[in-house]
């Protein structure tokens, strides 16, 4: 079928990911975005020292509105929460990304970056705040966005790694049954979820198996304008 990790999570011939720092991933984040990511996921991270800590959703986790259990959405694996407090088994957490016009229920890394967050339930709860409001280069609106909800506290993880480690042995084991193992890096992150459509159902992914994949892929993808790498050499830019 979806590394990289320095600047980037490498995947050597071994299988496994090497290790980095959760800063380093932050910086690789910022690179995706072309400088949008960073601006969006930046002010988290230094809210984080006066409002909480940053931790990240272990895998696909219900968003409640409130500790009584109300649904407000689903957060995606991997994704960057600011921990506001915790209460018994649940934790308030915020995420701040972009919402593009019209596709208000998702939440986005950044602008024109379809790495998806979260996917609320309604389109304009209560729980999300919006920001500033800007246009991406094809003309679409999109935006910043802060969303506030309750998680349970199990379903949080100090460090993002484990999360990728996870994702690359479920790709480098299911996603190799049809042709040789994909480099995260042959297609850009906006270019991973329409690929995936298809190799997740012959590789018969669950649906919080494939959300874990796409992100994985989409995090250690190549950036728009450099050249594809894997196991059929450069390929087209955009």
């Amino acid at each position: 079928m979806r590394g990289r990790m320095t600047t980037k999570m490498s995947t050597p011939r071994g299988g496994r990911p090497r290790r980095s720092s959760v800063a380093a991933g932050f910086r690789l984040l910022a690179a995706l975005g072309a400088g949008t990511l960073a601006a969006t996921l930046a002010p988290s991270a230094a809210m984080a020292q006066s409002s909480g800590t940053t931790e990240f959703a272990a895998g696909s986790a219900p968003l409640l509105a409130d500790p009584q259990g109300t649904p407000l959405g689903t957060v995606t694996p991997g994704t960057p929460l600011t921990v506001i407090k915790q209460t018994g088994r649940l934790a308030e957490v915020r995420i701040d990304g972009w919402s593009m016009a019209g596709a208000e229920t998702v939440v986005f890394a950044a602008k024109g970056l379809r790495i998806v967050l979260a996917e609320l339930s309604a389109d304009r709860p209560a729980n999300r705040t919006v920001g500033a409001r800007s246009e991406d280069q094809y003309g679409g609106v999109w935006e910043q966005v802060t969303v506030t909800g309750w998680v349970s506290a199990s379903d949080l993880v100090a460090a993002v790694e484990p999360v990728w480690q996870k994702a690359h042995v479920l790709f480098a084991q299911r996603c190799t049954k049809c042709h040789a193992l994909h480099q995260p890096t042959e297609f850009t992150a906006n270019q991973w979820p329409h690929i995936l459509q298809i190799m997740t159902k012959r590789a018969v992914l669950t649906a919080d198996q494939t959300a874990l994949v796409t992100k994985y892929l989409q995090i250690h993808a190549r950036q728009p304008g450099t050249p594809a790498t894997g196991p059929k050499g450069p390929g087209p830019r955009r």
